[in-house]
């Protein structure tokens, strides 16, 4: 009798802190699931690390044409060159941390880009980023994208479900330029599982309209890693992260 209720103790405290150990929690400017941790940066960029490794970065990303001058500027949120970083900051605030970035294009600066990132009470990591248009009558909004960008030696073979529909991602790049493959046009939702035969390692990205057009994977032109092109157009989107073993869902 003692023997089993002993047992049932240890079983007990067991199945608490596995799941303990399985449930997303806040760790200063991180949050921790197990072997995952996704961590805030400064700038609003986002970086996720499975087993220690880095696993790839999720951030947003834009372009704004200068009609006047004929000139073009792609830049990510916080990039040095294109946010005023004196003005920018990260805080947080419970369980959700706060980005604000003023954009600061060749002198011109407005308050342009929020985002919150919440752990939500069921464990998902909600990612919400909103954009304000220049008011200045020659800079018009071109590309509003949200990237995930990785490295061949995480991703590249490997396999990921979106939609629905299993692919394997390159290993590699075999062409010149940018190497789109796979383009799923943009429908009432979308879902991205990476990894997907790996429970303890997989993780993944969902989301649904307004916010998005197509899902896209392609190889950059410089050759360096995988990125995914998760939406484009809307002046708002928002996201859910999940970082959780499969096992533990």
């Amino acid at each position: 009798m003692r023997f089993s209720v002993l047992f049932i103790f240890c079983t007990l405290i067991f199945t608490a802190s596995w799941l303990a150990a399985q449930s997303p929690e806040i760790t200063g400017n991180t949050i921790v699931c197990g072997n995952k941790t996704l961590s805030m940066l400064e700038n609003g960029t986002m970086t996720l690390s499975v087993d220690g490794k880095n696993a790839g970065s999720f951030y947003y990303y834009f372009s704004i044409a200068d009609k006047n001058r004929n000139k073009t500027y792609w830049f990510g949120i916080g990039e040095k060159r294109s946010f005023n970083i004196a003005r920018s900051q990260l805080t947080r605030d419970g369980n959700k941390f706060h980005y604000h970035g003023v954009a600061k294009l060749d002198g011109r600066e407005w308050d342009f880009y929020e985002q919150t990132v919440e752990l939500t009470e069921e464990g998902l990591i909600r990612i919400s980023g909103q954009w304000t248009p220049p008011p200045y009558d020659e800079l018009e909004m071109g590309t509003r994208t949200f990237f995930f960008a990785s490295d061949f030696s995480f991703l590249g073979g490997k396999k990921v479900v979106i939609n629905a529909k299993e692919i394997t991602i390159p290993e590699k790049k075999t062409k010149e330029g940018n190497e789109t493959f796979i383009d799923i046009p943009g429908g009432t939702s979308f879902s991205a599982k990476f990894l997907p035969d790996e429970p303890d390692r997989s993780f993944s990205i969902s989301g649904a309209k307004p916010g998005f057009a197509s899902i896209r994977g392609w190889l950059p032109a410089s050759g360096k890693g995988v990125t995914f092109w998760l939406n484009r157009g809307a002046r708002s989107t928002t996201f859910d992260l999940d970082i959780r073993p499969v096992t533990g869902k």
